[in-house]
């Protein structure tokens, strides 16, 4: 650079430094202008220096923003990915890191057996067994309940057996014995329990006879009365006239083979 340039430079950048005396700290290639105090020679002899070296560089300082990661994946962090992320530096080079994301395990709420079961089964062979099912369908079998077991297998209770005996006659029928439709008010009553009583005979004195049914067995109270009728198990019928005579007769009770069972009098 000439030396009427350089004056000129020298001239005007000294009015510009002057002029920087009542202005904020600027910095100059590092240095700060002096403020108020500074003196006007101080400031041109920074610009002459500065002139002289034929630049002028700014600088400013600044704080490094700090890097920035850019993930390359929207997938859902609940699968294994190995996305790849760019690191931007200053240098307008590019880092680039392969991390693996490991697999998270999705929290899921525990699964609460619920078990209902059918009513055990007829106990045979000393078992018996029922189903169960979970009406929550969890998989799992922790809380289920038995579906088998050992039973004993119950006997029914036989009613003890007691001979039948005559307990009662009633020879006398109501209104006129010679109707038909007062025979069955005579009659005869026996009680006995748990006994078959098959063919077994009924008689009076006389020889009238009324003979049991096959496969007959008494439990409890029952009538065998003179007139007509359908048997049952509590009412049967001799299908005859009266029989039993108002002054006095006796009854007779005998089992199939003949044996008397029971044999009742009465007087008149």
């Amino acid at each position: 650079m000439n030396g009427p340039l350089l004056a000129s430079v020298v001239i005007v950048v000294g009015l510009v430094a002057a002029s920087y005396v009542y202005l904020a700290d600027v910095p100059i290639s590092g240095n700060l202008v002096k403020t108020k105090q500074q003196t006007i020679s101080q400031a041109l002899q920074e610009a002459k220096s500065l002139v002289s070296n034929n630049t002028i560089v700014p600088s400013f300082s600044s704080t490094k923003a700090p890097p920035k990661i850019t993930p390359n994946t929207t997938t859902s962090p609940f699968v294994s990915q190995s996305p790849t992320v760019k690191i931007a530096n200053n240098t307008k080079t590019q880092n680039t890191l392969t991390p693996t994301i490991t697999q998270l395990n999705q929290i899921q709420t525990p699964c609460s057996e619920e078990w209902s079961c059918s009513d055990w089964s007829v106990c045979q062979n000393s078992q018996q067994t029922r189903s169960c099912t979970d009406s929550k369908n969890c998989g799992t079998t922790k809380g289920k309940p038995i579906e088998s077991q050992i039973c004993s297998q119950s006997t029914p209770t036989q009613t003890q057996a007691s001979q039948p005996k005559i307990v009662n006659i009633k020879f006398d029928a109501d209104g006129d014995d010679r109707k038909k439709e007062n025979w069955n008010t005579e009659w005869v009553e026996i009680s006995g329990q748990n006994i078959d009583m098959s063919v077994w005979v009924l008689s009076d004195s006389a020889n009238h006879t009324f003979v049991f049914p096959e496969s007959f067995v008494i439990n409890g109270l029952i009538k065998v009365k003179s007139g007509y009728g359908n048997n049952t198990q509590t009412e049967l019928y001799f299908g005859d006239g009266p029989i039993w005579n108002n002054d006095g007769d006796t009854a007779f009770l005998k089992d199939k083979n003949g044996n008397l069972i029971d044999q009742y009098d009465y007087g008149g």
